[in-house]
């Protein structure tokens, strides 16, 4: 896949499901190597075949962004799938637990 993205990279959390998949699949198509992040595994892999059978390029990271250690492992696998990531999109939701 080439594009207005290549040699760029980008993290993009949520991709498992709805907005975050559709930004994986239009970045892919754009020419970015992508690492993707969900909390939902299997989900996260059919988005990242997707990616692949297409002809992009897609590391996959289940993580929890709640979790500090887990941010650290998206950074991490990040710069092991492309040396940096030059962009982020977030696509996950937030919620606040009442008390």
């Amino acid at each position: 896949m080439t594009g207005a993205l290549d040699g760029k990279s980008a993290i993009i959390t949520g991709a498992a499901t709805g907005i975050g998949r559709a930004t994986a699949l239009a970045f892919a198509r754009a020419g970015a190597r992508l690492t993707l992040v969900d909390v939902r595994t299997e989900e996260l892999e059919r988005t990242a075949a997707e990616v692949r059978d297409a002809g992009g390029h897609a590391a996959s990271v289940t993580a929890d962004l709640a979790r500090p250690e887990d941010c650290a492992a998206i950074v991490a696998a990040a710069v092991r799938a492309a040396a940096q990531a030059t962009g982020v999109a977030r696509a996950t939701g937030s919620a606040a637990v009442p008390s």
